[in-house]
């Protein structure tokens, strides 16, 4: 990746997965956190979880592919 990013193409990561788990791989990688399409989940004051955003384009059927497009 780092090649590619040393070309100034930028990398992206997309995934269905959730922002939470996803954003330690990307910093690892070396990918920007503003160049991740992932799930925002939600947890209430007890820490329990509570939901999920469904704006995001991951969280729908055919998500990523919207996701590549934009």
């Amino acid at each position: 990746m780092s090649a590619l990013q040393d070309k100034g193409i930028a990398v992206f990561l997309v995934s269905g997965g959730f922002r939470l788990m996803i954003e330690p791989v990307a910093e690892e990688v070396g990918i920007p956190l503003y160049n991740i399409y992932a799930n925002t989940i939600f947890f209430d004051e007890e820490g329990n979880y509570s939901g999920f955003d469904d704006a995001e384009l991951t969280s729908r059927d055919g998500g990523k592919a919207k996701a590549i497009d934009v």
